[in-house]
């Protein structure tokens, strides 16, 4: 038996997060073919109790089903696109509209980590010495500039 989520973004994709989505039971969707289905993995619904579904079904860019295989397999028609995760999971797929993943790179050019224990390994005025010689002559090497963050 196929499981109902409606209301509840159980599993997004890329492009069907940002507008959420409703699932439906196969029997709701009987008469309508997916677009894709992706099976042989787990998918993970993400609703309040954490279930996994073994496939879903993709229509209109939207989640069509979530569910057991057998069940959104029954949505497979001629045009379908059967997608094998060949054992791997599919999570939701959030659009992060605000992150600072470019900054991780700045931050390993350009900063020195001069924590001590417990929280970094200094455990001297002379490490702390050696660590910032050692940036220094690599900004030096790569033309970086003389700026450092401490």
């Amino acid at each position: 038996m196929m499981r109902s989520f409606k209301y509840t973004l159980t599993l997004a994709l890329a492009a069907a997060s940002a507008a959420g989505a409703s699932i439906c039971t196969a029997a709701e969707n009987a008469a309508t073919v997916a677009e894709a289905i992706y099976v042989n993995g787990k998918v993970l619904t993400v609703d309040a109790g954490n279930r996994v579904a073994e496939a879903v079904a993709i229509r209109d860019g939207r989640i069509q089903a979530v569910g057991r295989r057998a069940d959104i397999e029954a949505l497979v028609g001629p045009s379908t696109r059967v997608v094998d995760l060949k054992g791997k999971t599919m999570i939701p797929g959030f659009v992060d509209a605000h992150s600072h993943f470019l900054a991780t790179g700045a931050g390993e050019a350009f900063s020195i980590d001069l924590s001590s224990a417990p929280v970094g390994a200094i455990k001297s005025i002379d490490e702390i010495v050696a660590r910032l010689k050692r940036k220094a002559e690599k900004h030096a090497q790569g033309r970086m500039g003389a700026w450092l963050r401490l």
